[in-house]
């Protein structure tokens, strides 16, 4: 079997660098990669040839491509997060002062207006 291999792009959680891990796949079949993870689990590890969520993508140029969507949905959880931390924070500080606890803001998305009755004969 010839040399192939499965990349990933990760951050270093203590040096906070860029690293590029690369895998050599062990077994190749119609529809994946068997690889020895020495990174995560220390197992061996199966990745579908055609996934967009792969953990190991065939070349390094859509192991970068997942880097990116994976980063931007990891910012994205931690925006959502900070948000409610940010909510929570208001709701403590009006039981404190006895003010009308706020509302989330992912409720407050749905009262723009006031609501209409629509079977009201005067409009």
């Amino acid at each position: 079997m010839s040399d192939t291999y499965l990349f990933r792009y990760d951050i270093n959680s203590f040096s906070l660098q860029l690293e590029l891990h690369k895998y050599m796949v062990t077994k190749e079949t119609p529809a994946g990669y068997w690889f020895h993870d020495h990174t995560h689990t220390n197992k061996p590890r199966w990745v579908m040839r055609n996934s967009r969520a792969a953990f190991a993508k065939p070349t390094v140029e859509a192991a970068a491509k997942s880097f990116a969507i994976r980063k931007g949905k990891y910012r994205a959880r931690c925006e959502n997060r900070l948000r409610d931390a940010i909510w929570a924070e208001k709701v403590g500080e009006a039981l404190v002062a006895g003010q009308p606890l706020p509302l989330h803001p992912a409720v407050e998305a749905f009262y723009i207006s006031p609501p209409v009755n629509l079977w009201d004969p005067t409009l």
